[in-house]
C-alpha cells in the first residue's frame, strides 16, 4: 500500500520537476544542509547572490571549508552521502569534488538573480535559520571534540548583523577569513602549550596555497606576535588528505589546516 502511494505522489510532483525516491531521508536531509552551509549564510552575510559572491577571491574556498565541516558532523551520525539536486549515484560515487559538484549544481539551478531567503531575513530585519544551519555544526562538532571554525565564524557575524552592529555588505568576507585565522593561530598556540608543535614557518616563506584562505592573514597574526611553530609530523598526513581538509579530532583538524597552507 505504501508503495503504491510513493508511486502515485512521484507521479504527481513529476510535473514540476524531476523527482527521485529513496529511503535514506536523515542522510538526504543533512547533505540538503550541508549545502545549506555553503550557500545560505555565508552568502547573505556578503549582502550577495552567489553569482556575485563568486567572483570574491577566497569566497569559494571558504564555504567549501564550511561545507567540508557540515559534512564531517554528518559523517559522525553515520549518514552515507547521497545524491539530491537531481544528481546521480555516479555523479558523486568516488570524486574528490563533492562539494563542488553540489555548490554549482545548486548555481546553475537557481540562475544568477536569485537572492537566498537569509539575505531576505537580512534586509528584511528577521532573524534567520543559520542558528539552526552553521550554528548547529558548530555546536556539534564542539560536542564532538572537533571543531568548526568557518561554520563558528558565519554564525557569529550573522549574530552582528542581526544585532545591526554590521550589515551584509562583502567586506565581510575578509573579516571571515581573519576571524577564522585568528582561531587557528590561538587554536595552534594553546596545543603548543600542551606539548603539540606546529610549523608556519614555510608559509611565511612564500607558500602559494591555503586553507580556507587563511594562509596570508594567518602569517601576519603570527608575526603580529612573534610566534614561530615546528610541526612534526606532517609526513603522516597525505596531500590528498590534507587538501580535502577533513579532520575530525581538534588536534588533527588544527593539524591539517596549518599543514595544507603549505600545499601548492
Amino acid at each position: 500500500e505504501m508503495a503504491e502511494r510513493i508511486d502515485e505522489v512521484r507521479e504527481i510532483l513529476s510535473h514540476v520537476g524531476q523527482v527521485s525516491v529513496t529511503g535514506e531521508i536523515l542522510p538526504s536531509k543533512w547533505m540538503k544542509l550541508v549545502v545549506n552551509t555553503m550557500c545560505l549564510g555565508p552568502l547573505a552575510m556578503l549582502g550577495l547572490t552567489m553569482h556575485e559572491a563568486n567572483k570574491l577571491p577566497g569566497l569559494r574556498e571558504f564555504v567549501l571549508k564550511a561545507g567540508t565541516e557540515a559534512l564531517n558532523v554528518g559523517q559522525r551520525r553515520g549518514y552515507a552521502i547521497q545524491p539530491i539536486f537531481g544528481l546521480t549515484e555516479d555523479d558523486i560515487r568516488e570524486t574528490n569534488r563533492l562539494l563542488e559538484t553540489l555548490f554549482d549544481k545548486l548555481g546553475a539551478d537557481i540562475g544568477p538573480a536569485a537572492r537566498d531567503c537569509v539575505l531576505q531575513d537580512h534586509l528584511k530585519g528577521r532573524y534567520s535559520e543559520v542558528d539552526l544551519i552553521n550554528g548547529l555544526v558548530a555546536e556539534e562538532s564542539a560536542a564532538n571534540g572537533a571543531a568548526a571554525p568557518a561554520n563558528a565564524v558565519v554564525t557569529e557575524i550573522t549574530a552582528k548583523i542581526h544585532a545591526g552592529e554590521l550589515k551584509p555588505d562583502p567586506a565581510n568576507l575578509q573579516l571571515a577569513l581573519e576571524l577564522v585565522a585568528k582561531w587557528y593561530v590561538e587554536t595552534v598556540q594553546g596545543l603548543m602549550r600542551r606539548g603539540r608543535q606546529f610549523d608556519l614557518g614555510p608559509i611565511a616563506g612564500g607558500s602559494s596555497g591555503g586553507d580556507v584562505g587563511v594562509a596570508r592573514p594567518l602569517v601576519h597574526l603570527c608575526e603580529a606576535d612573534g610566534s614561530h611553530v615546528v610541526q612534526k609530523d606532517r609526513q603522516q598526513v597525505g596531500a590528498a588528505h590534507l587538501r580535502r581538509g577533513i579532520g575530525h579530532d581538534l588536534e588533527e583538524q588544527v593539524a591539517l589546516g596549518v599543514a595544507a597552507a603549505h600545499l601548492p
